[in-house]
């Protein structure tokens, strides 16, 4: 799973708040004591926003039969507390520019959220799920499973299919209108923000500043 979401961190990034832009960092080294299996943050008005992530296998019990936590969900709610811990003593570090050998987790919260995926959906019952509630209350962590990554995923992606029609349909109608007047009409331009590039990378994928772009020209721009 591992791999497969660092293949694929788009899938990651659905999970967070709409912002100007995101970002996936996997396997963080926090100094010689802990590895992070994924750091993913956006831009909020107040700067970066850091969600800490720990994996667990799909196969893994999130609850035993007694209806306690599972050690293997113990082990995953400890390692987030032992991450936040570290940034606490080692905030100026892992803030410090990565030129100026620091980890560059610009803004980093030492408190910062954290989410659990762990386990398959089916294996939680109703009053699992309210154990589950408690839990992501008590410790500030989310608590979820693979289904819910899917389910997430589908839904992304039937908004996007739903987007795309809407879009060409616009760009449609703008090409109708422009046969039918004289002089330049604004073209329809929706905007889809760069995912997992870090800022002053964008020149080396082709990004196209939206200062060089005419008014005229219907432009749909595609995620690098």
């Amino acid at each position: 799973m591992q791999r497969f979401l660092e293949t694929h961190p788009q899938l990651l990034i659905q999970l967070l708040t709409t912002g100007r832009g995101a970002f996936v960092l996997p396997k963080v080294r926090l100094g010689s004591e802990y590895e992070a299996d994924f750091l993913i943050a956006y831009e909020a008005s107040g700067g970066l926003v850091w969600c800490a992530v720990e994996l667990e296998s799909p196969r893994a019990k999130v609850f035993t039969k007694k209806g306690d936590p599972s050690p293997i969900l113990y082990h995953a709610l400890r390692q987030i507390s032992d991450w936040r811990e570290w940034f606490s003593r080692n905030r100026d570090y892992a803030e410090r520019p990565r030129k100026l050998r620091g980890l560059g987790l610009t803004d980093i919260d030492p408190e910062l959220p954290g989410l659990i995926i762990i386990g398959r959906g089916s294996d939680i019952d109703k009053e699992e799920t309210l154990r589950r509630r408690r839990l992501t209350r008590d410790n500030r962590v989310q608590i979820e499973t693979y289904d819910w990554l899917l389910a997430q995923a589908r839904k992304r992606t039937e908004g996007r299919q739903t987007e795309i029609v809407r879009v060409a349909n616009d760009i449609t109608k703008w090409h109708e209108i422009a046969s039918l007047v004289e002089g330049s009409v604004g073209g329809p331009v929706i905007e889809v923000l760069l995912t997992n590039i870090e800022p002053g990378d964008t020149k080396d994928v082709g990004w196209v500043p939206a200062d060089t772009i005419s008014a005229n020209t219907p432009l749909t721009r595609q995620p690098a």
